[in-house]
């Protein structure tokens, strides 16, 4: 370095003096390559950049984790560290004995708009925050403009009214210390200052001063308000501070780092320049040249953290724009850490940094925009268009954008769509004033998107003005206004006769002038729906338009194909406003040529068109299509619930309803209007009534079976003394009559041979038939639907094996076929009608009139038809079977399952955990698997198994929970628990509350059903409320399983409470499973872990003792574990030593046991090749990681490549 703090280009010969290559960056035959990675065009590219020192400032002390020469400092570290928060405050940092150049001693009092946002949680911030509600932000900004106008009001009345005896009153005051300074990169007007504790005046702290860096006030004498109200300014937006000059000894450490990195000496270089940051971290020139050490290493990642460390020192955006190019080009496969969200976070905060140097950077808020937009924060995108559009009204790209994302839901329309349709009016006046038609930003395109925006807002009148104005502006004819004073739309007729010559200003000076033959479509349209629209509408004139989209036209391309969104908005528009015959001129075309594009509300309309104009036949169709209409969402079946209910369709209505009302979606029905819904409620309400049952007619039948129980089992000799009293002074016993049996029905009819149950059986045979018969076009389809699925099942058999094997294409055609038949399964109510309630059969009697469930009865006639059909003989059909139908649709109730669980694991296999689970979800609801054993544990299995495959915990715990609760204290369902959680790589379902509470109900419950008699009468659990549960579990069936005191259970509920932090309650457990099994090696080591772990803590109350008793039980571990002399527990023993001193800190005793660790793999795997070969499970690659990363920061590189050679590398 020179003596005016800038770099000595130097030459790129290796250093002669550099004969010994400096591990493990490189050797003597393979030099470094010094080229840059990037070839981003920056002057931050090479740190031999000339750079003025003068011209640095300091903001941040950037915190500092790695340091080659206190390894015990970072034994614990991440690479993530050096981005940590040095202060808990944002602000800058002003540090003791800091002296300011000449001539900027007030620099200092600057608002918080100028502050660089540092990097604290940029790499580490919760996604929750990135989710926030875009209406309470829309909300809370609102109410701030509300706060702060109110407070300027406040304030001003305040000013008038109040005096100050003296200055030091008027220093102390907060709110007139603050300083005047542009708005924040994000708000048009100011905001208050919310702190603490605001009152109606918006304060914080009230005198006691604001937190966070101490105020320089007060040094320099008294710097209030001037007379009239003015302050004096601060410096100004994007001026570097000024420093004073480095002090020798950074000089130093800075000069030794530059000449060890020309010599290439890496490792001397980052030591020397992370002692000139410690010693003064104010200067960029030590983090630029830290950054590029990392980067000739090969350390992008750590090189790219130490640039952002000091671009806080360094006001300059293109050094934040080169950051943000740099953190893109990260490879995500090779730095974990920096996955897309952790880049998108990050990239953000750089450019908030950019927007807080210069806010009217317009690069930076387009890409900002373009991050929050993807990010889904529709309120905030809307802001920066806004803020975007202020600075260049002309950019069409954000215009559209803004569109695009305003109004992409219902919601946000009716939020930002007055503030699209202004920002749309400020850049079309823009548009109007500087530019001409040919070059303008203003084209078809952009003026049919604002008529869009106008059609939304209702405002009709306005659009079919700014239409005809914008169009003839398009066309050149800005000067023709002549045509505004005509009520109708002939400027854009496509000839000039008839309409257009009668006009007397018209004469047409060019063959070339463009009237209506150059009108697109689509602007043509709005202007036919605004007329549609006027009061009262103009059917005429809008015809006159949506007459040239072509209804009639029948050849190979018609209009319908090219343009079916309009002919659908035309033909709504057209029912809407009362003219169906004029509608179905546009409905017809869109239904037999383009009925892809139909969407519900056109099939509605359609029908409704058709009966209007008394076209029955047409109509029927129409609604056979709305019926079977697959309704994606439940706003479309609510929609058709509706629709059904205005036509008198009362049974597909309530059909519907009741769907959307079982799941939950209640306030869709009440935002269409539906009249039906308190029915339904009423309905349910009833329902669940009749589930529950009465209590006290329970209670009494209950009373009555003890009471004959009682009468059955007593004795004759203690039968009256057991009786109760009567009532009265002198009480005298009852005696009771004996118990008669109640007689039974005769099987047959007194004096014939006919059966009791003949007539019975005659009126339901009877029912059937007329249900048949009035459904004939029903009970047909159903039939066709029985064919359809049976050839399925068979297509699936046939597609299972290849399919299994990893054929893409059979695998494809297998879920396809299976979501079909799986949607048919899960759409049957019947079974998804009431888990609660048991499946008997398909025959159920529903409704005041005591009619079968038309659904189920359907498919069982349609079954039978088909089965009579093929040959087979007619069944007994028979409405209260004996045993419960085992078949849906002729399948058997295990193919159906099946199905359910093979369309999951297919789903496992190709990582799609929603439809998986969901799917599994499903099945587990219906009441046909619910009640059986075999399904749910078969089901159970499939979860856990998916759960696995998924690397799902949750799952896991969900599956082995189930096991748990219907095979009560089984202790190898304990380890799986454990186990199942060990093999996921996050157990976010180990630890959780429910597992906690399960698992110490479980012990409760195994202590109580253990105790003796005269034992639970001494602590007397009855009489504690909170532990009743106790008394049931130990009464039922729950205790004939307990045998014994369970270590496994012990050790479980230890490892949750140990997963938890709490190590002392962990210890209590583990000393009970110790009790019963000493001599178990893992639980020796989970007592020492959980001693060493606590003694860790920095609330601990021995931290010597708590180790100490940790080691114990180490050594004890080691020494039962060595016993054996099994080479494989021995390795494991040697490497879990050596990981506790490592753990320690103690690396002096860690290094020997990983070492023998390692030289025990080496003759495992020996044994094992001579064995003939196989998997061999041992830790060697983990201990030679512990003795690399105990090397490398300890200096001593030259052992760990050897680590690494010998132990690390893929041969």
């Amino acid at each position: 370095m020179n003596g005016n703090g800038s770099y000595t280009p130097w030459s790129e010969e290796s250093d002669p003096n550099l004969i010994n290559p400096i591990p493990p960056y490189g050797n003597a035959s393979q030099p470094l390559n010094t080229q840059p990675l990037f070839s981003y065009s920056s002057p931050y590219n090479h740190p031999q950049v000339p750079f003025d020192i003068r011209n640095f400032h300091g903001f941040q002390l950037p915190h500092l984790d790695y340091d080659f020469s206190l390894p015990e400092e970072v034994a614990y570290s991440t690479p993530d560290d050096s981005l940590a928060p040095a202060y808990s405050s944002a602000g800058p940092v002003v540090y003791e004995g800091f002296v300011p150049a000449p001539g900027h001693e007030e620099d200092d009092e600057i608002g918080e708009d100028n502050f660089i946002p540092t990097r604290q949680d940029a790499l580490f911030r919760s996604s929750s925050s990135d989710e926030e509600s875009d209406n309470s932000e829309y909300e809370r900004e609102q109410l701030a403009k509300e706060e702060a106008r109110l407070q300027a009001l406040e304030m001003k009345t305040l000013e008038k009214d109040q005096e100050y005896e003296d200055e030091e009153e008027l220093e102390d005051e907060p709110d007139e210390l603050l300083v005047d300074e542009e708005l924040d990169e994000e708000e048009e007007s100011p905001r208050p200052r919310r702190s603490r504790g605001a009152g109606a005046r918006g304060r914080g702290r009230g005198r006691g001063g604001r937190r966070g860096r101490p105020s320089s006030r007060g040094k320099g004498g008294f710097r209030g308000s001037k007379a009239g109200g003015e302050r004096k300014p601060g410096r100004p937006r994007g001026q570097a501070r000024a420093v004073a000059e480095p002090n020798p000894e950074f000089k130093e450490f800075q000069r030794i780092a530059n000449d060890a990195y020309l010599r290439k000496d890496y490792r001397t270089a980052l030591e020397a320049c992370n002692n000139a940051i410690r010693v003064n971290p104010d200067y960029f020139v030590a983090h630029s040249l830290r950054s590029e050490i990392f980067r000739e290493i090969g350390n992008e990642q750590s090189s790219t953290e130490a640039l952002i460390v000091g671009a806080s020192l360094k006001r300059d955006k293109n050094l934040w724009f080169y950051i943000i190019e740099r953190i893109k080009k990260l490879d995500s496969r090779k730095y974990t850490s920096y996955d897309n969200s952790k880049k998108t976070a990050l990239i953000l905060d750089c450019l908030n940094a950019i927007l807080a140097i210069d806010p009217d950077d317009y690069e930076a808020r387009d890409q900002k925009l373009d991050i929050e937009s993807r990010l889904g924060r529709i309120s905030k995108s809307i802001q920066i268009c806004k803020r975007m559009l202020t600075a260049q009204p002309e950019d069409v790209k954000v215009l559209k954008q803004m569109a695009r994302i305003g109004t992409s839901t219902e919601k946000h329309t009716r939020l930002h769509l007055s503030t699209i349709i202004e920002s749309f009016d400020t850049s079309i006046a823009c548009f109007l004033e500087h530019d001409k038609p040919q070059d303008s930003g203003l084209d078809w395109s952009l003026l049919n998107i604002y008529l869009e925006l106008l059609h939304k807002s209702g405002e009709y009148s306005r659009g079919l003005t700014q239409a005809k104005t914008l169009a003839r502006w398009i066309q050149s004819r800005k000067d023709e206004t002549f045509w505004d004073e005509l009520d109708d739309d002939r400027e854009f007729d496509v000839e000039d006769e008839p309409r257009r010559t009668e006009v007397k200003e018209f004469s047409r000076t060019s063959p070339e002038t463009e009237y209506g033959e150059t009108l697109p479509l689509e602007i043509r349209t709005k202007l036919g729906l605004f007329r549609l629209h006027l009061q009262p509408p103009q059917l005429e004139e809008a015809m006159r338009h949506f007459e040239l989209l072509s209804p009639e036209d029948d050849g190979p391309e018609p209009t319908v194909t090219i343009y079916p969104d309009l002919f659908a908005d035309v033909a709504d528009a057209l029912h809407k406003a009362g003219y169906p015959q004029q509608a179905l001129r546009f409905y017809g075309p869109l239904h037999q040529k383009a009925s892809d594009e139909l969407s519900l509300q056109n099939l509605m309309g359609m029908y409704s068109c058709y009966i209007a104009t008394d076209q029955p036949r047409d109509a029927d169709e129409i609604l056979t299509e709305l019926r079977d209409w697959d309704s994606d969402t439940f706003e479309d079946m609510a929609l058709l619930a509706k629709f059904f209910e205005e036509k008198g369709f009362k049974e597909d209505a309530m059909k519907r309803a009741e769907t959307v009302y079982r799941f939950g979606k209640w306030r869709l029905l009440q935002k269409v209007g539906f009249e039906g819904y308190s029915d339904i409620m009423e309905h349910f309400y009833i329902q669940k009534r009749r589930e529950r049952g009465n209590h006290k007619v329970k209670k009494s039948r209950v009373g009555r079976y003890m009471a004959a129980l009682r009468k059955a089992t007593r004795t004759e000799d203690t039968g009256k003394e057991r009786a109760r009293p009567r009532a009265g002074l002198f009480r005298t016993r009852k005696s009771i009559p004996d118990y008669k049996p109640m007689p039974f029905l005769p099987d047959e009819i007194p004096g014939t041979n006919v059966p009791m149950d003949a007539i019975d059986r005659a009126l339901f045979k009877q029912r059937l038939n007329a249900l048949a018969t009035d459904n004939a076009e029903e009970l047909k389809a159903a039939r066709s639907q029985h064919r359809e699925i049976v050839a399925s099942f068979k297509r699936l058999e046939e597609l299972m094996e290849p399919a299994t094997d990893g054929d893409h294409e059979a695998t494809a055609e297998w879920i396809s076929i299976a979501r079909e038949l799986i949607e048919e399964f899960s759409t049957f109510n019947l079974f998804y009608y009431n888990r609660a309630r048991q499946f008997t059969g398909y025959l159920r009697r529903i409704g005041a009139q005591n009619d079968f469930w038309k659904e189920s009865a359907l498919m069982v006639l349609a079954v039978v038809a088909n089965n009579v059909e093929d040959g087979e003989d007619e069944p007994d059909i028979q409405e209260n079977p004996e045993q419960p139908p085992q078949e849906f649709y002729g399948i058997h109730f295990d193919k159906w399952f099946d199905l359910f669980a093979q369309y999951a694991i297919f789903h496992a296999r190709l990582n799609d955990q929603d439809r998986c689970f969901n799917t599994i979800q499903v099945a587990t609801q219906a009441n046909v698997f619910w009640w059986s054993h075999k399904y749910m544990k078969q089901l159970a299995l499939c979860r856990l198994a998916c759960g696995l495959a998924l690397d799902n915990s949750s799952q896991c715990s969900q599956a082995v929970r189930w096991f748990m609760r219907n095979h009560l204290f089984a202790s190898e369902l304990f380890r799986l628990y454990g186990a199942a959680n060990r093999l996921c790589a996050i157990a976010t379902g180990f630890a959780t509350g429910p597992s906690l509470k399960a698992f110490m109900r479980y012990i409760k419950t195994m202590d109580y059903a253990l105790l003796r008699r005269d034992e639970r009468e001494k602590y007397n659990l009855r009489d504690a409320d909170h532990l009743d549960w106790i008394v049931g579990g130990a009464s039922s069936q729950a205790a004939n399983f307990v045998k014994n005191h369970d270590p496994a259970i012990f050790t479980l509920y230890a490892h949750v409470l140990a997963a938890g932090g709490s190590y002392t309650a962990a210890l209590n457990y583990y000393f009970r499973a110790f009790a019963l099994t000493p001599k178990d090696p893992i639980l020796n080591l989970c007592i020492g872990i959980a001693y060493i772990q606590h003694g860790m803590k920095r609330l601990s109350e021995n931290r010597q003792y708590q180790i100490q008793q940790g080691l114990s039980f180490i050594y004890r571990y080691y020494e039962l574990r060595t016993e054996s002399d099994v080479p494989l527990f021995r390795l494991e023993a040697e490497f879990n030593l050596g990981r506790i001193w490592h753990a320690l800190g103690l690396v002096t005793q860690a290094i020997p046991a990983y070492e023998r660790c390692i030289r025990l793999s080496e003759s495992l795997r020996g044994s094992a090749k001579e064995d003939g070969g196989g998997r061999v499970d041992d830790f060697a690659a983990e201990a030679a990681l512990s003795l690399q990363t105990i090397y490398a920061l300890s200096g001593n590189f030259e052992e760990a490549i050897r680590v690494t050679e010998n132990v690390l590398v893929l041969e």
